[in-house]
């Protein structure tokens, strides 16, 4: 849960919590999948517009990949504990996921708002309800 509030909430570092959305869901993917990975060789502090360039030649280029896994530029690094680990499923690659999730459930529900606060204190971002 932590990666995901800090990849969607990175670029004002709020964790705004809004009735029935935004919403964290949990699956397990339908098929295996070929994933590349760029965890060894992607520099995750790099512009978001050079990653995204990136992403999409990697994505006109690897008819074979159903996505990537990429180091987090968030969370760990150098001398905090090894970079959580992203995955990127591309759309072509929909038949990755199932029909229906494991848990799905709004960010403002009560079951989640304990893991919530304690992911918004990791990230010493700001968790507005």
């Amino acid at each position: 849960l932590t990666q995901c509030l800090a990849e969607v909430f990175q670029r004002d570092r709020t964790i705004t919590l809004q009735r029935a959305t935004p919403t964290f869901t949990l699956f397990e993917l339908a098929r295996d999948t070929t994933l590349l990975d760029l965890r060894s060789t992607f520099e995750p502090t790099l512009a978001r517009t050079s990653t995204q360039q990136w992403a999409r030649e990697a994505f006109a280029s690897t008819r074979a990949a159903d996505g990537v896994l990429y180091p987090s530029a968030l969370i760990g690094g150098p001398g905090v504990h090894p970079a959580a680990t992203g995955v990127c499923l591309w759309r072509r690659r929909a038949s990755c996921l199932p029909p229906r999730p494991l848990f799905s459930r709004p960010l403002i529900d009560p079951a989640l708002r304990g893991a919530v606060e304690r992911a918004a204190h990791e990230l010493d971002f700001l968790l507005v309800a």
